[in-house]
């Protein structure tokens, strides 16, 4: 159990087409919450991510706070906080840039396709409608058709 699973720990944040990403420096990380990094807590695809949103307080020494919550499908709840209103910005405009672009060619699913069919390595020529005989395979089963 851990005693106090509620801390800031440093880290940097990386934010690609596939995925969002925290990451530690090597050895900063609590021994108690290593397995969070093993299990990939911090390592979130995007097509994981429900909800992102942004909250700006005051603390009570008046400095303003910023954070940036992202909730994900399998319920896991990742709370950022930012030094600066620049670095939320940034980060809402990559989130925002990569989760729903404008141009759908730049989502993962699509970019990734692309380079498996110019590469040649795809499922052997196979459209995925062209993976079994359907007539063969109620045949097989007893299937009157």
């Amino acid at each position: 159990m851990v005693p106090n699973p509620l801390c800031e720990v440093r880290g940097r944040l990386l934010v690609t087409n596939f995925r969002f990403r925290f990451q530690t420096p090597k050895g900063t990380l609590r021994e108690e919450l290593v397995w969070m990094q093993e299990a990939k807590f911090f390592d979130v695809p995007m097509g994981l991510v429900e909800e992102a949103k942004e909250e700006r307080s005051t603390t009570i020494t008046g400095a303003p706070e910023y954070k940036f919550v992202l909730r994900t499908k399998d319920f896991r709840t990742l709370t950022v906080l930012l030094v600066a209103e620049e670095d939320l910005q940034t980060l809402r405009e990559a989130l925002t840039a990569f989760s729903t672009p404008g141009n759908p060619t730049l989502l993962f699913a699509v970019r990734h396709a692309e380079e498996v069919w110019a590469s040649g390595a795809g499922c052997g020529g196979l459209d995925g409608w062209r993976v079994c005989d359907f007539q063969q395979e109620f045949s097989r089963m007893g299937v009157e058709t």
